[in-house]
């Protein structure tokens, strides 16, 4: 679990579409923000990337948005 298996991800995010759109769906599956973070934890735990809440979280804050 790392910064780095964030960082990894989002790299992911941006080569693969349809992952991409997977990711981009959890808001529109889910209200409650808690539930779109841990799907977007478990949807990059499929991928190979394991990562927390308070990493993703912290990630987002030093690299100014979600889709860096």
């Amino acid at each position: 679990m790392s910064l780095e298996a964030v960082h990894i991800f989002y790299r992911k995010l941006e080569t693969d579409p349809e992952l991409r759109q997977r990711a981009l769906g959890l808001q529109k599956r889910f209200t409650d923000q808690e539930q779109v973070i841990n799907a977007f934890i478990a949807l990059a735990a499929e991928q190979g990337h394991s990562f927390t809440a308070a990493e993703l979280v912290q990630y987002i804050l030093i690299h100014g948005k979600a889709d860096s």
